[in-house]
């Protein structure tokens, strides 16, 4: 079963891993700072495993796989920050974690989008991510961001693409940010061609019946503006949209799912009616 499509930018295990290391540190200090004793301890965590997993992977007992840039090893690496913990969900090969390999996995799946002929825009991109689209043949790719690393500087709720003009645009973990998410929602469906689709996932808490909006930004939730429940469907299709979700549990076996590393949270396909 192909996870990868046909091009792929080389993993860099080295320079990822010490990206990683600095992160984690740069975390600890600015967690003891603001005195989240909880955060300092999770980032030691992580801080000491890194060093430890690079030793095992010169076993070259690989177990684990890449579908982004190829990298293969004994697990995947820690992802720790201000409101996440995740011990074995980052690539030291290209910085993905476990969504952006369950994305490019149910691209490949489930669109058209590799095919040639389309385009595609992306908001707040992982680079490695970013590097793997823009190396396609045939895909008119761009990202934007307001203040983190993109192509472009942009605002999800004033973007400056022509209406009906876009084949896809891939919006992950962004709306939890965004104090007015309604019109987010709105500009997307806007420059989405007839039939083109949004790719969007959230932090979702299942167990919330509604979503809860938060009077500032939650420094310990990394900045989110609000938790997504249950209702979060409801709002996409209130917006105008098609809405699918999916998980890679209905479309891969579970060995699959394992040796790449792929998150089962579902990620939603909008499609804007014709």
């Amino acid at each position: 079963m192909n996870l990868s499509p046909p091009a792929r930018p080389a993993a860099r295990p080295w320079e990822n891993r010490a990206r990683m290391e600095y992160r984690t540190l740069r975390h600890i200090v600015r967690s003891a700072r603001q005195g989240y004793a909880d955060f300092v301890r999770q980032g030691l965590e992580s801080a000491l495993r890194i060093p430890v997993l690079l030793v095992a992977d010169l076993s070259r007992r690989d177990r684990h796989e890449c579908n982004i840039c190829g990298w293969s090893g004994r697990t995947f690496y820690p992802n720790t920050g201000p409101g996440y913990h995740e011990m074995e969900v980052a690539c030291p090969g290209c910085s993905s974690q476990d969504r952006h390999r369950s994305l490019l996995a149910l691209m490949l799946a489930e669109t058209d989008l590799f095919t040639g002929g389309r385009r595609v825009v992306e908001v707040a991109p992982m680079r490695g991510f970013e590097r793997l689209m823009r190396m396609q043949d045939g895909i008119d790719y761009v990202s934007f961001d307001l203040e983190r690393h993109a192509m472009e500087r942009g605002d999800i709720t004033d973007m400056h693409y022509e209406t009906d003009s876009v084949d896809y645009f891939v919006c992950f973990h962004v709306l939890e940010h965004i104090p007015d998410a309604d019109t987010a929602l709105k500009e997307i469906l806007r420059i989405l061609k007839p039939g083109g689709q949004a790719i969007v996932q959230v932090p979702v808490d299942w167990d919330l019946r509604t979503t809860r909006e938060y009077a500032a930004p939650d420094p310990r939730d990394v900045g989110h503006v609000r938790q997504y429940g249950k209702d979060f469907t409801v709002k996409l299709s209130d917006a105008g949209f098609d809405v699918r979700g999916i998980s890679v549990s209905e479309r891969f076996e579970e060995a699959v799912i394992d040796r790449f590393g792929l998150s089962p949270e579902p990620i939603f396909f909008l499609t804007k009616p014709h």
